[in-house]
């Protein structure tokens, strides 16, 4: 059986790739906010230095985010470092600390069409999720002599609690009309691509940032 971390677990994309990688049959660790502590260095260390005394891990990944829209002279000094903290830092902080784990593995992080494409009040989760890309293809490239492969989902607007808490409902109707399917993405759509990308059948893809969005960044 193969066993996955999964960060982000309780909501969202994070619980439709739980949900996603039991049903295939996968072990699935998924630890609390109090368990790990993506805000916390030292959290993040002492859960994988105890996650690795447990043995095999076969893939990473990483789908907690925070998100808090805000104009650029509303975003406090606060909350800029804790977005790239939790959606960015922890990230490679993992991917350090369970490397030796992870050898001939999978990791995956959940990026965004954001950090490809901009939109108002969002500079601290688009410079996260730009810099998640960036580090992605950087650690594909530091990793491949152990054969891990390692690739970004960035998924675009997609019906999740954070969307609905980010977007009102007119907000959703226009944002529908401007994606070529015409809809918003399902959480599972955008799960069975990431376990996808952590199962044994992607064997040559790495370093890569995938658009899952509808077509919305074709315009």
């Amino acid at each position: 059986m193969q066993r996955v971390l999964v960060t982000g677990g309780s909501r969202g994309l994070g619980k439709a790739a739980v949900d996603e990688f039991k049903r295939r049959g996968w072990d699935v660790v998924s630890p609390s906010r109090a368990e790990l502590n993506l805000a916390s260095g030292d959290s993040i260390r002492n859960y994988c230095e105890g996650l690795a005394a447990t043995g095999r891990l076969d893939a990473l990944v990483h789908s907690a985010g925070v998100n808090w829209p805000r104009p650029l002279e509303q975003t406090s000094e606060d909350e800029w470092q804790l977005t790239l903290q939790v959606n960015l830092t922890a990230f490679r902080q993992m991917v350090q600390l369970l490397a030796p784990l992870l050898a001939r593995g999978r990791v995956v992080a959940l990026g965004s069409i954001l950090g490809v494409v901009a939109r108002p009040n969002r500079a601290a989760y688009s410079a996260s999720k730009a810099g998640l890309l960036g580090v992605v293809r950087a650690l594909a490239l530091d990793l491949a002599n152990q054969e891990t492969l390692i690739n970004a989902v960035c998924p675009g607007y997609v019906d999740t609690d954070m969307t609905r808490q980010n977007n009102s409902e007119e907000q959703l109707a226009e944002i529908a009309k401007s994606i070529p399917l015409g809809r918003l993405g399902l959480p599972e759509e955008i799960s069975k691509l990431v376990v996808w990308l952590c199962s044994l059948e992607n064997t040559y893809i790495t370093g890569q940032g995938v658009l899952i969005d509808g077509g919305f960044t074709c315009h």
